[in-house]
């Protein structure tokens, strides 16, 4: 496929026919073989892709307008398009077979295959511990030459990011709405320190509101762009776990900060202590690990005994929780166009995925085993797992709504909305 701006419309078109189902873009991309011959498919061809019946209509609709009114919208307010096409299109990305057609963004794109990054994860109503802790980490990360990559929600999200505003470092932050749709909106003034000195991204079309669906998709292109995640707190049903979750499938190192027994809101930290994640002993842990990975990147290790510092005048004034920067009230991009009602219900109807602390030992295996490509029981077994205990194990994690039969008796973990 030719990477050229005629092509552009076509993306736009693509990400929005199928939007929420990237699995199915690049179903269809890997058919077809790029998106003008989608776009030129008619309604038999597209038939040989399963897919629901409203996709199917969305496909059929070949009106460009919606797609050049995006682009036009994105050239006027500074918003970059980058797609799967484009060469700084992120390679961390590319291995996914979910990876997102396209990405909106504002800042400055940065080579994600040569930094060092490190997300940094959790709840969204943090004990005071935990603030301090997001803090703490993110600002050695930041001395140390690391991005951080969250989710520019609030609590440990808004911390992560703070704390690399305070140290004048880049941050990334991933939206599960349009590039224009601040959320939470008490983080206005974040957002607009995050894109002046960093990267804000997103696979939404601007005007896309933060539906509840939209976070733990987001959270795969987070634990992807990432090299190690840390979870620093989180309850059982955490979209922090989700992260996690995707960082165990991706076989890439995850810390998880160990928290009170008694405090219900660190059940899921705790619980990834179990089932892979490190112990964060202290942001040195992390630090010596991506040292390893960028040993010409990484310039600052921090000592066990620098917890035990008072911290000076400026650090007091990160760790108050007040506001860090005094900023230029920045012109909000206007909403690109008002999503109907029924769009905005659908969230009050929306199920999260099921925790993975529900499942037991042999259920978490097979899951993690699982990902968006369908694999038979076959692939699944092993010594200690024979195919008839596996057979079993993913008839129960079908009920429990954990996978999807698909047909040929395979499995995977593609929930479509």
């Amino acid at each position: 496929m030719d990477n050229n701006s005629n092509d552009l419309v076509y993306w736009v078109w693509l990400s929005n026919a199928t939007q929420g189902s990237p699995m199915l873009a690049n179903t269809l991309l890997k058919f077809f073989g790029g998106v003008k011959e989608i776009h030129g498919a008619d309604e038999e061809a597209l038939k040989s892709v399963r897919m629901k019946e409203n996709r199917l209509e969305l496909l059929l609709d070949k009106d460009l307008s919606r797609a050049e009114q995006i682009i036009d919208y994105c050239a006027k307010n500074s918003i970059g398009i980058a797609t799967m096409n484009d060469y700084f299109y992120p390679q961390k990305l590319r291995s996914l077979v979910d990876r997102p057609v396209l990405l909106y963004y504002l800042g400055n794109f940065i080579d994600f295959d040569s930094m060092p990054c490190v997300a940094v994860v959790g709840t969204r109503k943090p004990s005071d511990y935990a603030v301090v802790c997001a803090k703490r980490i993110s600002l050695d990360l930041a001395r140390a030459g690391i991005v951080t990559v969250s989710g520019l929600a609030s609590g440990v999200d808004s911390c992560a990011h703070k704390a690399s505003v305070f140290n004048d470092s880049l941050t990334v932050g991933v939206l599960g709405s349009g590039i224009d749709v601040i959320y939470p909106k008490e983080n206005a003034e974040l957002y607009h320190q995050v894109a002046q000195g960093g990267l804000i991204l997103t696979e939404y079309p601007p005007s896309t509101p933060p539906l509840g669906r939209n976070f733990p998709q987001r959270n795969r292109i987070i634990a992807a762009l990432a090299n190690i995640t840390v979870v620093v707190e989180g309850s059982e049903r955490s979209g922090a776990l989700i992260t996690a979750e995707h960082t165990l499938r991706q076989k890439k190192p995850l810390y998880s900060v160990p928290g009170s027994i008694f405090n219900p809101g660190c059940a899921g930290s705790n619980f990834l202590l179990t089932v892979g994640a490190q112990p964060l002993l202290g942001s040195y842990n992390v630090i010596q690990d991506m040292e390893k990975l960028f040993p010409d990147k990484v310039r600052y290790v921090p000592q066990k005994d620098d917890y035990e510092k008072k911290p000076t005048k400026e650090e007091k004034r990160l760790f108050s929780g007040k506001n860090l920067v005094k900023v230029s009230q920045a012109k909000i991009p206007p909403v690109f166009d008002d999503s109907p009602k029924k769009e905005k219900n659908k969230a009050d109807n929306f199920t999260p995925p099921p925790s993975i602390t529900e499942l037991s030992e042999q259920e978490l295996k097979i899951y993690t085993k699982l990902g968006q490509e369908p694999l038979n029981p076959n692939e699944l077994a092993e010594d200690d797992l024979p195919i008839k205990t596996v057979l079993k194990i993913l008839t129960a994690l079908e009920i429990k709504g954990y996978v999807t039969r698909h047909p040929g008796a395979k499995f995977s973990t593609f929930r479509e909305e």
